[in-house]
């Protein structure tokens, strides 16, 4: 069990840091959701369990959290900023 959640945790840490230089802003916001869920389930996992199996498993179901939130928080910022854009492009027209 413990090297399973080792294995996701360096999984999800390299698919982060291979983020590319022109990310939207739902992959930066995925990237940014996973290192912070990450950290936090961490913390929380080791203040409660009191052991590394809880931390890594706090680390994992953070960093899952984490993704989903931070995507869902950046393609929802992309599709604001493509409709200010379109309504910019409507007013000078």
């Amino acid at each position: 069990m413990k090297n399973h959640m080792k294995h996701v945790l360096i999984a999800l840490l390299i698919l982060t840091l291979m983020s590319c230089a022109n990310a939207t802003t739902g992959q930066k916001g995925a990237a940014i959701g996973t290192g912070v869920g990450a950290a936090v389930g961490a913390g929380l996992g080791q203040a409660i369990g009191g052991n590394t199996e809880s931390t890594l498993i706090g680390a994992g179901i953070g960093a899952a959290v984490g993704v989903l939130a931070g995507w869902q928080i950046g393609e929802y910022m992309d599709r604001q900023e493509a409709e200010l854009q379109q309504a910019f492009a409507n007013s000078e027209a």
